[in-house]
């Protein structure tokens, strides 16, 4: 692979002829809680085993492997196997040296962990239910008055999606799915700016009036 080229790859093994060695899970030290099960290249899971391990790196979030981006990606790469993510892990791993020996070939708005996980979704994300998800997104709206539900919802379909929750058409399709009343009021009183402070605002602003209702 050429250095400094930013590696591609679609999951389905592009060096199948070649015989990968299995990646030996360093020693990381003490973490805990449990870690997510390996990876296989299977689509269907793909969000499932993103999701664990975000869950799994949050409640690590103090030690080294979660707070250095390249043992990050590396420790990443280690929950991979089989057949399928062989080739595409190569390719990350031997990225992940180019970046160590030169570190301005990195995007200048991106760490070594953010490359590696959107390259991930990118070869392993299945495109059938993020195609769903995004249409879902666009019909969802909340129901009951029930703010929580609605926020957790647009959550999982975002995820699913692929998408940035702080990215301002995504943040259009969060207000558009709510009473306009309490859009209005979120911008009056709160000004929100991006995901969290929307949800924070929402659930705020939507417990004020239930509380009015019931004076």
């Amino acid at each position: 692979m050429a250095k400094g080229r930013a590696p591609q790859g679609m999951g389905d093994d592009p060096f199948g002829l070649i015989d990968l060695h299995t990646m030996d899970q360093p020693k990381w030290g003490q973490l805990e809680g449990n870690p997510p099960n390996k990876f296989d290249g299977e689509r269907n899971s793909t969000n499932d085993f993103l999701m664990r391990f975000h869950q799994f790196m949050s409640l690590n979030r103090d030690a080294a492997v979660a707070r250095d981006p390249i043992k990050k990606a590396t420790y990443f790469l280690s929950f991979m196997k089989g057949n399928k993510t062989k080739g595409w892990t190569r390719m990350q791993s031997e990225w992940l040296q180019d970046i160590e020996e030169n570190p301005k070939i990195l995007p200048q708005t991106h760490n070594a962990w953010q490359v590696v996980e959107y390259n991930f979704k990118q070869a392993f994300v299945d495109y059938v239910v993020k195609e769903k998800a995004q249409d879902k997104l666009h019909k969802l709206k909340m129901k009951e008055g029930n703010i929580n539900q609605y926020i957790t919802n647009f959550q999982l379909l975002a995820m699913d999606a692929n998408v940035n929750l702080d990215e301002p058409t995504v943040l259009q399709l969060f207000y558009f799915g709510l009473p306009p009343q309490l859009v209005e009021k979120c911008i009056y009183h709160n000004l929100p700016n991006d995901f969290d402070s929307w949800a924070k605002a929402t659930q705020k602003n939507q417990c004020t009036w239930i509380l009015n209702q019931t004076l």
